[in-house]
């Protein structure tokens, strides 16, 4: 996603608007992965601005029965001026 979001920044437009659809998961050994928040991270290293992390669905796990097992949030991103 690093290199996508890095190649991105010589195609868009100054103020052109991203948007990500990705999962939250727990991996193999239980630990919380989240990849809306490591997505926006890589983009602000980048020189994007977060405009937000919208949580929209979340659903039981059939392996642990953890509600907070898998998350879907979508990541807003917006291009800025200066590429870095």
């Amino acid at each position: 996603m690093a290199k996508h979001l890095a190649d991105l920044r010589y195609i868009l437009r100054p103020g052109a608007q991203l948007a990500y659809i990705v999962g939250d998961q727990k991996s193999f050994l239980q630990v919380m992965i989240r990849t809306g928040s490591l997505l926006a991270d890589i983009a602000q290293g980048l020189g994007y601005e977060v405009v937000g992390i919208d949580l929209f669905r979340t659903r039981l796990s059939t392996t642990t029965k953890d509600t907070n097992a898998r998350r879907s949030c979508a990541a807003s991103l917006v291009r800025k001026n200066a590429i870095k």
